[in-house]
């Protein structure tokens, strides 16, 4: 099952000196901006001192050899990080060997059957024929939706779609979207389409029509350039029934499986209430014609070689990865991730890469420990709050526990003749499970781990059930290497759980209700903290009269000095710990570049830059000073009242 779990830091722990004179924001027209090396272009021609510019200086070589795929508007450790992982699983699915678990030696068998291209030529069409003319056969829109309370197949063409995420009361609740499938690229969608009628045996002439006619439609519920900018919105059936009266989304939804739910999700209300507006009698043919449309689309990749191409040839003009190796593990992987994760660690992960992961994350949440019980500024039952919460993280690492190995998923050769056939039993093999898990938890979230596969890369802390999570591809390499030395460790994985952590204190959920941990006087205090550190980054020009904001910033601003701090006082504890290493891994664990069209999308992120992630977070530290020789004619240099005394 693929659940978004929406996770904002409001508010991050670090504290300033309580005297004024102390700190002394840095005024704007002294500040030093450095090379936003993050936008591709943005290189210097010659390496800068490493005095000067830290983090292009480290990353430069690396910057000059990386290039961002095609079909990526940002690449970086991450995505090396994500494409070695892709590799490796695509290889145990393409191996002879034997899987250890009934689910992955399913999952072999049908990639495996996606390379006969001998059979599947030879099928063509066909399997796709059933399903089809029903739809053909369909008079009116009473009929329509009559089919598809009896048949996924039908369900899922139709133009919205439901999936479960948290919204409320730690429950799950089907969440409804519109589906659109020309959106504003119709001249490319319209070439698709028209190719893969043709291949259905429509005529030139009527594809063309029906296209243009469908189009139309779907223009008419169109808004927003079809993008989720909306508030998600939760209604009682009936309200939702009445709400959007002309669509029995209720109806259909519980037809299939998912009933007895006492709130339901809309993603984007306005455009459900648009679609809901035109989803009448007269427009039974366009409505029609966009269930086919979606049938042909997510069968193309199922059929024979050529309806293959005609949809790659289209996906690949939307930026997708197109190889068939990657097209089929991606499918594979998006129906069962945990599946294709468990098939990964059984090859990659040890318990001895687990340990020592454990051990490290352990260290960081005894360091932070013994920093709160030392705070003397904020209240005690803030302080006592804060302590028992940290010493109650849980940490995870990769999954929680044993993971499930899909017994009942079996490949049969007679009913699974075609990958149409296949695919099709995966996909509802995977919404009865998903239906099952949520009957047998009573709809309520028991184990949020079931829903994260242990080869995504990335940690995060979860409110719910108050945990860090570490997962398996941060692991493998780029993060993390268990014969690293601790330098190493603790500059790329170690900084990284340390900002997890610093987000474990103050949180909001999805739902806008925060989860509160400390005092309101303490949040104040804490506040007018913050506030120095934003001002601080919003001096920093980031393109050419336009700077980082500060305050957009700020939770995660806060949560880099806060770990680096955290972490420091950990290498203390190390004799000879090599600072040099230390900060250079920092800077390279935040290697990015993106493209030029990003920028206004990253200007909206939470998260700054990454190279003022290093740049204006390392110069804060006297060790940084100390390792490298940074003095006060260096562009690294900040006067130490200008520095921030954390914790």
């Amino acid at each position: 099952m693929k659940k978004s779990i929406l996770i904002f830091a409001s508010l991050c722990l670090f504290c300033a000196c309580e005297k004024q004179n102390v700190f002394t924001p840095l005024e704007p027209e002294k500040s030093i901006s450095w090379t936003n090396t993050n936008i591709q272009g943005n290189l210097d021609e010659q390496k800068p001192r490493i005095q000067d510019d830290f983090y292009q200086s480290v990353n430069y070589d690396d910057f000059q050899n990386l290039k961002i795929p095609n079909d990526y508007f940002y690449f970086g450790v991450s995505g090396l990080a994500q494409q070695r992982i892709d590799d490796e699983i695509i290889q145990l699915l393409s191996s002879d060997e034997k899987s250890e678990f009934q689910g992955g030696e399913t999952l072999k068998k049908i990639y495996k059957q996606a390379f006969d291209w001998e059979k599947r030529n030879l099928l063509g069409i066909k399997p796709a024929l059933p399903i089809l003319k029903l739809l053909q056969s369909t008079k009116n829109l009473d009929e329509l939706i009559d089919l598809a309370t009896k048949n996924k197949r039908i369900l899922g063409t139709l133009p919205f779609n439901y999936n479960f995420d948290v919204f409320f009361d730690n429950r799950y609740v089907p969440s409804l979207d519109i589906n659109y499938i020309f959106e504003d690229d119709f001249e490319n969608a319209q070439l698709f389409y028209q190719k893969i009628f043709e291949k259905f045996g429509y005529s030139s002439s009527l594809a063309k029509s029906l296209i243009q006619k469908a189009a139309d439609y779907e223009s008419q519920f169109f808004v927003d350039g079809g993008k989720v900018r909306e508030e998600i919105v939760t209604y009682l059936p009936d309200y939702l029934s009445s709400e959007y009266s002309n669509v029995p989304v209720v109806k259909l939804i519980e037809a299939n499986g998912a009933d007895g739910f006492i709130k339901y999700g809309v993603i984007r209300p306005a455009a459900l209430r648009k679609f809901n507006e035109f989803f009448t009698e007269e427009n039974f043919e366009q409505i029609k014609t966009l269930c086919i449309c979606r049938f042909l689309f997510q069968s193309s990749y199922y059929l024979d070689k050529e309806c293959f191409d005609i949809r790659n040839a289209y996906v690949v003009h939307k930026g997708t990865l197109n190889s068939p190796e990657y097209v089929y593990y991606s499918l594979m992987n998006s129906i069962y991730p945990l599946i294709c994760g468990k098939m990964w660690l059984d090859k990659y992960f040890s318990e001895e890469i687990k340990a020592d992961v454990q051990k490290i994350a352990q260290m960081i949440l005894d360091e932070y420990v013994n920093h709160v019980k030392s705070w003397d500024w904020i209240t005690a039952i803030t302080r006592e709050t804060t302590v028992q919460r940290i010493q109650n993280i849980k940490i995870v690492i990769c999954y929680e526990e044993e993971m499930p190995t899909y017994e009942t998923l079996i490949f049969d050769e007679e009913k699974h003749k075609s990958l149409f056939d296949s695919f099709m039993y995966l996909l509802d093999s995977r919404t009865q499970t998903m239906l099952n898990q949520i009957i047998e938890n009573g709809k309520k979230i028991e184990k949020m781990e079931v829903t994260i596969p242990p080869q995504t890369v990335n940690a995060f802390y979860v409110p719910m059930d108050n945990s860090i999570n570490i997962m398996g591809g941060m692991l493998g390499g780029e993060y993390y290497d268990l014969n690293w030395p601790i330098e190493k460790k603790l500059g790329y994985l170690g900084t990284i759980i340390a900002h997890e952590i610093t987000h474990s204190y103050s949180l909001c959920y999805p739902n806008g209700e925060f989860l509160k941990v400390w005092q309101f006087e303490d949040q104040e205090r804490l506040e007018h903290r913050l506030s120095y550190i934003t001002s601080y980054f919003s001096t920093k020009e980031v393109s050419e009269g336009i700077y980082c904001n500060g305050d957009l910033c700020a939770s995660e601003i806060g949560a880099d000095l806060g770990s680096m701090s955290i972490i420091l006082d950990i290498a203390k504890k190390y004799k000879d710990f090599d600072y040099k290493l230390f900060f250079e891994s920092y800077a390279k664990c935040w290697l990015n570049l993106a493209r030029p069209s990003y920028f206004e999308t990253q200007m909206q992120n939470v998260h700054p830059f990454p190279y003022l992630r290093v740049n204006a977070i390392v110069q804060h530290f006297d060790e940084f000073y100390q390792a490298f020789g940074v003095t006060e004619t260096d562009k690294m240099f900040l006067p130490k009242e200008n520095r921030l005394i954390l914790f």
